[in-house]
């Protein structure tokens, strides 16, 4: 039935631990949304989802192409996954009929990254070249984010990840760091208690400089659990979300 445990490494490792600690908070955040009202608490601590799940594209698509396993599937890594934009269209159109608002949604943001990274990936690009295209990134985010999910905040996190990988850590740590400052910021007016988002942008901001692949021992009873929420993270997103929206939908 669950066939990415049986087919990939069934040693639940620190990227299977980033990625259910993203599905986590991602329900929290949503939580916050669609039954509390907003509630800032929730809302604030499901910020640490979505950083996580833009750095884990970055991250495993250079693992993956550095090991010469991006090249073994056409379709999965050369052009990404089909699904990626399916889900995010239908989610992007139910948000749509709620709120009357054009806004694109997280999934299809993650497709056309995965897409610019496979092509054009910073990995051999010299610091200033990073720099000044992080720059342009910001400035045009801006213009950008009222209608797409966290703008273009979301390649800057991938690139990060690529980064790390790679090893280059110290210039990985700042571009994380630019990241969470420049999608925090936007929040920051609208909260009661700034100090909750300052925790969680150090939090994340840790998460990911730190961040290191290692398999992991979990109880045996936790480990299928574990599994299955990390590496069926897409289809929870969509499912779960999908509901919600329905349901607002049927409450208007």
């Amino acid at each position: 039935m669950f066939q990415r445990i049986e087919k990939y490494n069934q040693q639940f490792n620190s990227i299977d631990l980033l990625k259910f600690i993203a599905v986590l908070f991602m329900i929290v955040d949503h939580v916050g949304v669609y039954f509390l009202d907003n509630n800032e608490f929730f809302r604030t601590f499901g910020r640490i989802a979505a950083p996580l799940f833009f750095f884990l594209v970055g991250y495993n698509l250079s693992s993956k192409s550095v090991h010469g396993l991006a090249l073994s599937s056409l379709r999965n890594w050369l052009v990404p996954p089909l699904n990626l934009l399916l889900f995010g269209a239908i989610l992007t159109g139910l948000y749509f009929l709620i709120q009357g608002k054009f806004l694109v949604d997280i999934l299809v943001s993650i497709f056309l990254i995965r897409l610019y990274l496979l092509y054009f990936s910073p990995k051999n690009e010299s610091v200033i070249t990073i720099l000044f295209f992080t720059a342009l990134l910001i400035i045009a985010n801006h213009f950008v984010r009222s209608w797409i999910e966290y703008g273009l905040i979301g390649l800057i996190y991938a690139m990060g990840g690529q980064l790390l990988y790679l090893g280059r850590r110290k210039l990985a740590s700042f571009l994380f760091f630019v990241a969470i400052a420049t999608q925090f910021s936007y929040y920051w007016p609208h909260k009661d208690h700034p100090a909750y988002l300052v925790f969680v942008g150090l939090l994340v901001w840790g998460m990911l400089t730190f961040f290191a692949f290692r398999e992991l021992k979990v109880p045996a009873r936790m480990k299928n659990i574990l599994l299955v929420c990390a590496r069926y993270s897409l289809e929870i997103y969509f499912i779960h979300l999908f509901l919600l929206r329905v349901y607002a939908l049927w409450k208007i």
